[in-house]
């Protein structure tokens, strides 16, 4: 019996192929450039920036508005758009792009005890100030940290966790390349938008200073502190 050898492979349905009919090979292929085209001409601007306008300019990300379009001035003509033909007054508010990958949390390690495996209690609290992570749940980054999986090499581990009374203010695992030390400092990175929002107080732990750090002539200004008085006044 001879062996016949069986096609196979990945139809796109974006390029308009019928999964159960596969296509004639002399059909025409489908036009995928005249609509991008169209939608460009439409909403979109080829002209460039003033170097008033760069100086001006705040980086916005695309990725971060969904069917933005080729520019900024697609945007603007959607919105227009909306608005005359639904006769709304339209509010955006800024979303994650505004603070994205800005702003960190400045944590010291308290103690290092072993239960199971080794632990790192930190002066911060995954309860108090980025409840996300238990919330969501998600995994913020550590300045020269990894999780234990993607990085073997890096061999002392720990997790780590705040200081409150639930057992679920864990962190998550991390991995380092040294031993952690009392009074080490650890850096949660792209911590602005959600840990000053959301934070709480509870267990009457303290609410992180915030400062702003100038990366050119190092200084570091201290916006604001708290204490026991605003602890105090969000009971009543």
């Amino acid at each position: 019996m001879s062996k016949h050898s069986h096609l196979g492979g990945v139809i796109h349905t974006y390029q308009r192929y019928d999964p159960k009919n596969f296509p004639s090979p002399t059909q025409p292929p489908p036009d995928l450039v005249s609509p991008a085209l169209e939608h460009m001409l439409m909403f979109g601007s080829m002209r460039e920036l003033t170097e008033e306008e760069l100086a001006r300019a705040v980086r916005l990300d695309p990725s971060q508005i969904s069917g933005l379009g080729p520019s900024i001035d697609a945007l603007i003509a959607l919105l227009r758009d909306f608005r005359a033909r639904h006769d709304v007054e339209l509010y955006i508010e800024p979303g994650e792009a505004i603070a994205y990958h800005a702003g960190v949390l400045v944590s010291e390690v308290l103690d290092l005890p072993v239960n199971g495996m080794p632990l790192a209690i930190l002066d911060t609290s995954a309860t108090c100030h980025m409840p996300d992570v238990i919330e969501m749940p998600y995994r913020p980054n550590v300045l020269d940290a990894a999780d234990p999986c993607t990085r073997p090499h890096m061999t002392h581990r720990y997790r780590l966790g705040g200081q409150t009374c639930l057992a679920g203010d864990v962190i998550g695992d991390y991995a380092f390349a040294e031993p952690l030390r009392v009074g080490q400092r650890l850096v949660f990175e792209d911590m602005a938008y959600y840990t000053m929002v959301k934070t709480t107080t509870f267990n009457g732990i303290n609410l992180p200073s915030i400062a702003i750090w100038n990366s050119q002539t190092d200084a570091l200004r201290v916006v604001r502190r708290f204490g026991y008085e605003d602890f105090k006044g969000r009971l009543s």
